[in-house]
């Protein structure tokens, strides 16, 4: 009998994701299947230049090459997620451009790509999920794929207001983002890492019209 880790303890607890596209990667960080696997533009880019993917990325741009870099790109992120979707319990999450944080139409319309492209992949709608800017128009278009069977997730959130908003709007979840500024002659971004909570009592401007208000811009 193996003796269990406090890893192993967590993921008995709790669902545990994983932001890693790399099926080997995936395997090596954790004991156990993660539940979901999140991503973001970055991720997909170093899955893409990486050379056990050449074959694979040069195929999807030759049979893509009429439709447009726009699709080939979201082809291309799907086929990534395929090759990690046995290793996960959950859904492979990918993330819409942030081009698109305030065009609820061009926000449905990539999450309607991302969909069929995963359907291609052999990937159902119940083991996906699309992440979507916290702003009001992207979160807009969180109702309108629930109702076609798309599940959202709320990121780039920096407040509770967004946060409720989020769920207002049907996401499935969120991702909160823990940052704070400095008032220096350039705004600085920093993460607020653990045992250092420099930052957290600056005041939230957003904390200011409350979540009624927010929801009313959603429309």
């Amino acid at each position: 009998m193996t003796n269990a880790s406090w890893l192993d303890k967590l993921g008995q607890q709790l669902k545990i994701d994983i932001a890693c596209m790399d099926p080997a990667e995936a395997k090596r960080f954790l004991p156990f299947k993660s539940h979901d696997q999140t991503s973001n533009q970055r991720l997909v880019y170093e899955q893409m230049v990486s050379p056990e993917n050449r074959d694979l990325f040069l195929k999807t741009v030759k049979e893509g090459k009429d439709e447009g870099w726009e699709v080939i790109l979201d082809r291309m992120s799907a086929l990534l997620c395929a090759k990690n979707i046995d290793n996960l319990q959950g859904r492979v999450l990918l993330q819409s451009s942030a081009f698109h944080a305030y065009d609820t139409e061009k926000v449905v319309a990539q999450a309607r790509s991302y969909a069929r492209e995963f359907e291609e992949a052999g990937i159902s709608k119940d083991r996906i999920c699309i992440k979507i800017p916290s702003t009001g128009p992207a979160l807009n278009a969180s109702p309108i794929l629930l109702k076609e069977g798309i599940r959202t997730l709320g990121t780039s959130i920096f407040s509770v207001v967004q946060a409720i908003a989020a769920s207002q709007a049907g996401c499935l979840s969120i991702s909160p983002y823990y940052n704070y500024s400095k008032n220096t002659n350039s705004v600085q971004w920093s993460s607020v890492r653990a045992g250092n909570p420099a930052g957290w009592d600056r005041h939230d401007p957003a904390a200011d019209i409350g979540p009624s208000a927010y929801w009313s811009t959603l429309g």
